[in-house]
């Protein structure tokens, strides 16, 4: 398919009418239409006395014709797949559970199984990952410097971009978000040990060296893999709760909830409904 960027824009999607009336039902009427989008952005316009809500929305032309696609968020479509490849897994698990009672040599059909598994592993491997790297980069404001000493006792800036493209993770994990969020450090949580090994699994299977292979399909097959993949979730817990209405974070994650901001003109909406 060929596909050209139109424009980026807000569109208006949903609108409470009489909201201080039914402050609580009103905004519940809001139906989220998948978890994988982004979360809109609610103005209570008191001049009017509504509620709305504006979806940040792509312009695309494929195969030159247009669409209008909701901007999706990348930190949720990472979880999605990471969940999906996690609960096969899962599931591909107790069936090789039950042919290991029955088999001893795994080499022939019933190899198929335990390859599909592996295959999975990976895959839930590389975007729990992924969601805590894109988390990361979403969270960290566009005007964020950071400094810090290397070894040499040279002090070092980075700015944004160079943020996302040199630090680890689990640096920005470590020194940034705290900073961002005002929170503390998940070194000191219980998960953060096994975060560290999915990174290390994670890299591995990216840059994947021969001398690594079987040590990395042997940590696959371990029985603490799966509490491994989940570490992210711990890690992401531990941020969110700190700022849960946050735009830029994923919907369905904890409790949802929003952020309302407050305009008396609602001719301020329709400046926004269009963004270059």
């Amino acid at each position: 398919m060929n596909v050209d960027l139109v424009n980026l824009k807000m569109v208006c999607v949903h609108v409470v009418n009489s909201y201080s009336d039914k402050p609580e039902t009103g905004f519940n009427s809001y139906k989220i239409p998948d978890i994988r989008c982004s979360k809109p952005l609610i103005y209570n316009v008191k001049k009017n006395d509504q509620l709305v809500f504006l979806q940040r929305m792509l312009d695309v032309k494929i195969d030159n014709k247009e669409i209008n696609l909701s901007l999706p968020n990348e930190i949720g479509l990472s979880l999605n797949i990471f969940t999906k490849a996690r609960d096969e897994a899962e599931n591909l698990l107790k069936k090789l559970k039950k042919d290991m009672g029955k088999n001893k040599d795994f080499y022939s059909e019933n190899v198929s199984l335990f390859y599909d598994y592996i295959e999975q592993i990976q895959i839930a491997c590389v975007f729990s990952y992924k969601a805590v790297e894109a988390f990361c980069n979403a969270t960290i404001p566009n005007d964020f410097i950071y400094k810090k000493i290397n070894p040499k006792g040279i002090q070092e800036i980075y700015e944004i971009s160079q943020i996302e493209k040199w630090i680890p993770t689990s640096e920005k994990l470590t020194e940034i978000m705290p900073k961002i969020l005002n929170c503390e450090s998940p070194k000191e949580i219980k998960y953060w040990s096994m975060f560290k090994e999915l990174e290390t699994l994670r890299n591995e299977i990216i840059h994947s060296k021969k001398k690594n292979s079987i040590e990395n399909t042997k940590k696959m097959l371990s029985k603490n893999i799966l509490n491994t993949l989940n570490s992210s979730i711990y890690i992401l817990n531990h941020f969110i709760q700190k700022d849960i209405s946050n735009e830029v974070f994923p919907l369905g994650f904890l409790d949802t909830k929003w952020r309302i901001y407050e305009i008396d003109d609602p001719k301020k909406i329709f400046e926004w409904t269009h963004w270059a």
